[in-house]
């Protein structure tokens, strides 16, 4: 902008130093063509013209010019606060990214602690007791712990794939929580050989809450099959996304081998998951429940009143 200035002062001295002389030149003819006497005598009016014509072409070229510099001054003050602005979004673009990587990582770091360490240590303690059992040579029950000790194996397996491709090639919540559910079935069912099916309203697919609440729902339905797939020995499971004026409704059902949901699970095994559901619902307000019986598979239901957590309807 200071370039930009400095060319429309210069240009005003151009045209200054073009029509000045340019006039002047157009007197000194008046008068070498004249006797100065017949120019003396000249009517006051006739030689008035030149210099009237002279002075306004001044004037206006100084005005125009004087209009130029503040437009000028104006613009130049406009591309300043823009590149004010343009830093200051730099500025917060970077600390969102910051505050993205960092949740990210504490995401991990939670899940692997809920996760694979919960498991890890359940492998120990099962080797720890079949030791004990060999050592008291009682090579059925040591079996029975190797078998349990096999599954946990198996499950932690398909944990830690599903982690990697995760993080490989994550699923996106660009187009709302029914499209990214979609397209973690698909990939879900692929590695667990469940078929899982997806029905979303109308109004739960063009709902759009907050973006962290939205990655909260989807990471409760992920965490939902999960224990689908290790818990229910089930061959199909159902996901439900519903939404009306006063909550949203996350479903998934399972046709396996369900459980007491009135008795407290078995401290053996690491039902971290249940857990894990139950603390992401409560971040986002939301309420997370269980029905089942032996025999009969398991609903699982999160409820989320909307409120403040929509955020727009696209």
């Amino acid at each position: 902008m200071g370039s930009l200035a400095n060319d429309m002062g210069a240009l005003r001295l151009r045209w200054i130093a073009v029509v000045v002389p340019v006039i002047a030149v157009g007197i000194l003819d008046l008068v070498t063509d004249h006797e100065w006497s017949d120019i003396v005598n000249e009517p006051l009016n006739t030689l008035a013209v030149p210099v009237i014509v002279l002075l306004g072409a001044i004037l206006m070229a100084d005005v125009a010019f004087g209009r130029i510099d503040r437009l000028t001054s104006a613009l130049r003050e406009r591309n300043a606060a823009l590149e004010q602005r343009e830093r200051e979004n730099e500025r917060l673009q970077r600390q969102l990214r910051e505050l993205a990587v960092r949740s990210e990582r504490e995401r991990i770091a939670r899940e692997m602690h809920d996760g694979l360490v919960q498991v890890l240590g359940y492998v120990n303690t099962k080797a720890q007791a079949v030791e004990e059992l060999l050592a008291v040579e009682r090579p059925d029950e040591a079996r029975r712990q190797l078998g349990e000790l096999a599954a946990a194996a198996r499950s932690v397996y398909v944990d830690t794939r599903a982690a990697i491709l995760g993080l490989a090639d994550p699923v996106s919540l660009d187009q709302g929580v029914a499209s990214a559910l979609e397209e973690y079935a698909r990939r879900f069912a692929d590695s667990s050989k469940l078929a899982v099916t997806i029905d979303a309203s109308a109004a739960a697919r063009s709902t759009r809450l907050a973006p962290d609440i939205e990655a909260h729902v989807f990471r409760i339905a992920q965490e939902a099959l999960t224990n689908v797939r290790k818990h229910a020995t089930a061959r199909r499971a159902a996901v439900r996304l519903e939404v009306d004026d006063r909550q949203l409704t996350l479903a998934v059902e399972d046709d396996g081998s369900g459980f007491d949901s009135a008795s407290t699970p078995a401290p053996d095994w690491p039902h971290y998951g249940m857990r894990a559901i139950r603390e992401r619902a409560a971040a986002i307000e939301g309420s997370a429940e269980w029905s089942s019986r032996p025999g009969a598979g398991t609903l699982f239901r999160l409820r989320l009143p909307l409120g403040a957590a929509r955020s727009a309807a696209v």
